[in-house]
């Protein structure tokens, strides 16, 4: 049985076709059943869901890094170049992203690692 709290449900659909009001999610169970806050029970043939993240680290926060906000949570602010808004400072992966993506991740930590090296190069 998996326990979902803290969570929202806001677009079931009732028998007449409308939108319930915001209820808090209580758990889910079995394949994808969802027991509301309020003890309504809703049985669904699959349930998305989003998670909110954080910093693992206060660093890019203690280096005074820029951050902008997502639905997922706060993300560091940086370049297309990878730089972030304090000089000589660089961000890459789930930290500088709106939601986490291993392939990604992957590809900004290259992205940044090159940008990083071209950033000690004198004249680049």
């Amino acid at each position: 049985m998996a326990t979902t709290t803290a969570a929202t449900f806001s677009s079931a659909r009732t028998a007449s076709s409308t939108l319930a009001p915001v209820t808090a999610v209580a758990r889910v169970t079995g394949h994808a059943n969802v027991e509301l806050a309020d003890g309504r029970h809703l049985a669904l043939d699959g349930l998305f869901v989003a998670t909110r993240i954080h910093m693992a680290s206060p660093l890019a926060g203690q280096l005074g890094c820029g951050f902008d906000e997502s639905p997922a949570g706060p993300f560091i602010r940086r370049d297309a170049l990878m730089a972030t808004t304090v000089p000589g400072v660089f961000a890459c992966g789930d930290a500088a992203r709106p939601f986490g993506n291993v392939a990604l991740a992957v590809g900004d930590g290259a992205l940044t690692g090159v940008a990083a090296h071209r950033s000690l190069i004198q004249g680049l």
